[in-house]
């Protein structure tokens, strides 16, 4: 059986609605949930939900997965789509797809 596990970089409300569906279709997926700063009440709130926060400030390597969805958005970066390409490496991992 493959991995369905996820990785959700720019969980707002788009990226938690997306985590959300997945958890609806894939219960024992392990779901991450990356923002760009770290905000306690936030993250307890999704740990208690059986979610995954991390920033890239996050002890330990950065988490990978077969799944992610990029969902934040370009407000005032002219390198867009750097920072897209820059997620993909850091964190899909074609090879647990299975």
């Amino acid at each position: 059986m493959s991995s369905k596990n996820l990785i959700v970089v720019g969980a707002g409300h788009l990226g938690c609605r997306a985590a959300e569906k997945w958890r609806q279709n894939y219960p024992n997926a392990q779901i991450y949930l990356k923002t760009h700063h770290d905000d306690p009440a936030r993250t307890a709130k999704w740990k208690d939900l059986g979610y995954i926060p991390f920033t890239d400030a996050s002890p330990g390597p950065a988490p990978t997965a077969p799944y992610v969805i990029f969902s934040a958005p370009p407000t005032n970066n002219d390198h867009y789509a750097d920072v897209i390409g820059e997620a993909v490496k850091k964190h899909w991992n074609k090879s647990e797809e299975g």
